[in-house]
C-alpha cells in the first residue's frame, strides 16, 4: 500500500484495488487479463484479494492495462 497527499489529505491507494479498478473499466475479466499479461489468473485473483504479494506478476499485469 501507498499514501499519497490529494488535495491536503492523505489516501492510501492499494495496488491492488488499481489492478481491479483498471480490469473493470477495461471490462476484462480475470481469465481475459491473464491470457493478455501471461500471468495466470488465479495468480490475479489473488493479487486482488490480497492472499498474495504482487511481485514480477504486478509488472506484467500492469503493462497489459496500458
Amino acid at each position: 500500500k501507498t499514501i499519497d497527499r490529494v488535495g491536503g489529505m492523505l489516501v492510501e491507494n492499494c495496488v491492488s484495488d488499481i489492478i481491479r479498478e483498471l480490469r473493470e473499466k477495461m471490462g476484462w475479466s480475470l481469465r481475459e487479463l491473464g491470457v493478455k499479461s501471461g500471468v495466470h489468473f488465479s495468480t490475479i485473483a489473488r493479487i486482488e484479494s490480497f492472499q498474495s504479494e504482487p511481485n514480477r506478476e504486478l509488472d506484467q499485469s500492469c503493462k497489459s492495462l496500458g
